[in-house]
């Protein structure tokens, strides 16, 4: 009798480390399809950045503005950024993403100064994720200077989306 409830023991055991590596396949084949859906977002220009202005309290004047980033899907519209930078920062591929608002906000300064509109500064969001990796300063520097922007004119906002982070 004994011998039967540790076999039933040990068979539920294994049971349940099958029934958990099923479930990890499951969220690998979501993890998998949300980073395709990513990718498709990026290729496709579905990455949309758009302009939130900062304003003066004692005038109303407009003094800046922060850069904020959307997905435009053509299915289910606009997409927040709560529903893909959590898992762009946990995949490390938030860096791609921003620096692609960065150059975005560059090509717009510059496009302006051609314009000869008044310039303002923007601040664009960095993750700390983003922060930490290799020639992140290398890269950036080297886009302000690929479109000849004042540093002064891009504030960079560091999130704090990213908990316990530790430098791998």
């Amino acid at each position: 009798k004994t011998m039967i409830i540790n076999l039933l023991i040990i068979l539920s055991e294994e049971l349940m480390k099958l029934n958990r590596i099923n479930e990890d396949d499951e969220k690998d084949n979501l993890l998998d399809e949300k980073l395709e859906g990513l990718n498709d977002a990026l290729n496709l220009n579905w990455f949309e950045v758009y302009l939130q202005p900062k304003f003066r309290a004692i005038d109303g004047s407009i003094y800046g503005a922060e850069a904020l980033l959307r997905i435009n899907h053509p299915e289910y519209g606009i997409i927040s950024p709560a529903k893909f930078i959590p898992l762009l920062e946990k995949e490390k591929l938030i860096g791609m993403i921003d620096l692609y608002v960065f150059e975005n906000i560059c090509k717009l300064l510059n496009k302006w100064r051609s314009e000869k509109r008044k310039l303002l500064p923007i601040s664009v969001n960095y993750s700390r994720v983003t922060v930490l990796e290799n020639g992140i300063l290398r890269k950036t520097l080297g886009l302000l200077k690929k479109y000849k922007i004042d540093p002064s004119l891009i504030i960079i906002e560091i999130t704090e989306s990213v908990g316990n982070l530790e430098k791998q």
